[in-house]
């Protein structure tokens, strides 16, 4: 017997530019979509959509905002968000009785567009919570913009932590937090992340050049962009002819002040930026020797799971997800410490024995994460909540 379709609403509305997270709504509900299991309406921008549907995801987008870009300022983002958030309330979205909400991020145009139209009519309400967003002093980045963004996460936990169905959280060091700020610990369950391995392994090499190391991610201050540049260095003092590719997206104003941090460092013919995408961008890492990823917080990383998907041993600073969810498959430095991390890249690629152990482990470990079991986990979740009272 069929099970009948789940009537989703979706809101990607804080969507500014191409993330983990992004990249997770997507995989999850392009297989449930595909799977007949839902209908699917997207409530985003018209970057959201194209970010969406460039990466396979059909669904009834309804758009917000029209922007081609966004400057990377805590003013325009402020206003923006706020104009997503009128437009998203202006939208004649109707429920029915297997409606359910869901909020892809913490952030107020995914939350309060949602808890008012659960105001209306009662029915679940699933939010996907990635972490927490740290007070501004202890966060790289533009104060302006970090008090901005933490103080916008209190007033939507406050509005979570009520109203909220369902908390989908990454690792259980989140749902340990989320406990400890007063969350109901039976509405929170861990359901992880995903790769695609079966499309990764069909990704060829790149027919370009061909580096030692690479990193791959969205351009921000909390990804410890700004630490490649030192990294580099110290590696290339070591190892003269080192090259560094940086995958990117991200927005001009992060992205020329990154170039000039690597032009101060004089890493100009060591430091390659790349701003591509998808396949483009996993073939540059197939080409590659190393992984680094220095960032500051994660709730999982996704770009690691896809780089040891890739074969690639990994380097990163250690944070308390990585341990849960990666174990002992990378090599992880004291965050922050830039000269700990060259070193462990340098030895990485003076040691193919050691490369290709890691390389094996890795590519074991992200066995277990398959958007197939995210998406089944995610979905027997919205069901159960569908049918209590």
């Amino acid at each position: 017997m069929l099970r009948k379709k789940i009537d989703v609403i979706a809101f990607l509305n804080s969507f500014t530019g191409a993330s983990g997270g992004d990249t997770r709504f997507v995989e999850i509900m392009k297989r449930l979509c595909k799977s007949g299991s839902l209908d699917l309406t997207v409530v985003t921008s018209e970057m959201g959509k194209n970010f969406c549907t460039g990466r396979g995801l059909n669904a009834d987008f309804k758009i917000t905002t029209r922007e081609s870009k966004i400057e990377n300022r805590a003013d325009v983002i402020i206003l923006l968000f706020f104009n997503r958030i009128l437009h998203s309330l202006k939208l004649s979205l109707k429920t029915k009785n297997n409606t359910v909400l869901y909020s892809a991020y913490q952030f107020l145009p995914d939350v309060l567009p949602v808890y008012i139209l659960k105001q209306r009519k009662k029915v679940p309400w699933v939010q996907t919570l990635y972490h927490l967003v740290p007070p501004p002093t202890q966060r790289d980045g533009p104060f302006l913009r970090n008090l901005f963004a933490f103080s916008e996460q209190k007033i939507a936990f406050e509005l979570i932590k009520r109203h909220a169905d369902l908390i989908f959280v990454l690792n259980t060091m989140v749902k340990n937090q989320l406990v400890k700020v007063g969350f109901s610990k039976n509405r929170i369950h861990v359901v992880g992340a995903g790769v695609d391995l079966s499309q990764i392994d069909k990704i060829q090499r790149s027919q370009g050049a061909r580096y030692d190391a690479c990193f791959l991610g969205r351009l921000h201050p909390s990804k410890g962009i700004f630490d490649l540049p030192e990294i580099w260095k110290l590696v290339v003092n070591k190892k003269k002819d080192a090259k560094l590719a940086i995958i990117y997206v991200g927005s001009k104003k992060i992205e020329s002040a990154l170039t000039n941090r690597i032009k101060e460092n004089n890493m100009d013919s060591s430091i390659s930026m790349l701003s591509v995408t998808g396949k483009d961008a996993l073939s540059v890492v197939k080409s590659s020797s190393v992984f680094v990823f220095p960032s500051h917080e994660e709730g999982w990383g996704i770009a690691i799971c896809e780089a040891m998907a890739c074969g690639l041993p990994v380097v990163a600073y250690d944070l308390p997800a990585y341990r849960e969810i990666y174990k002992q498959s990378i090599v992880t430095v004291p965050l922050k410490d830039v000269k700990s991390f060259s070193n462990a890249v340098v030895s990485l690629l003076e040691d193919n024995a050691k490369r290709s152990m890691l390389s094996e482990k890795g590519r074991l470990q992200v066995t277990i994460y398959d958007w197939e079991i995210v998406s089944t986990r995610e979905l027997s979740l919205m069901r159960k909540a569908l049918s209590e009272p």
